[in-house]
Order: C-alpha cells, then structure tokens, then sequence
C-alpha cells in the first residue's frame, strides 16, 4: 500500500498508511484486488471455486469467502462472511 498510497481510498481522512487496520478495510482489499487483476465476472458464477474472496455492498462494504459443502450427495455454495 505504502507504495500505491495515491491510489487507494481516502475516506479514513489519514495521510499515510496504517499498518493495523488497513488490510481489515474492505475498500482497501477491494483496491487491492483491482490493481492486482485478480477480479472475477460475478455472472461467471461457474467459475468461482471454495476460496474465493467476495466483496459486496449492502449497507456497509462485507468480505465474504466461499465455501462448498454436501448435504446428501449434493455439492452446496455458501458464503461465510466476516461480521
């Protein structure tokens, strides 16, 4: 981050980075992932695999990570979250 500071979002008001909180910051990772290209098409929903990170807007920015499971025989997708 410290070396792409101009790049990520300045809603926190800070002039620098900060080492304790910023990586918990969904619109950091959000940054992250845009300036690493690893983005995945949200209507390619067969291409996400158990793993993968998702970010998503409700009334806060949430990370969510997904996960499959089976319930008789029957491969399911669910989506653990962090709050």
């Amino acid at each position: 981050m410290k070396q792409a500071w101009a790049k990520y979002p300045k809603i926190w008001g800070l002039k620098s980075t900060d080492r304790n909180i910023d990586h918990r910051r969904v619109p950091n990772l959000e940054t992250f992932f845009q300036r690493h290209g690893k983005t995945l098409s949200l209507t390619d929903k067969a291409s996400f695999k158990a793993g993968d990170i998702v970010l998503a807007s409700f009334s806060l920015k949430r990370c969510r990570i997904l996960a499959f499971y089976r319930i008789k025989n029957q491969c399911r997708r669910c989506a653990v979250s962090d709050s």
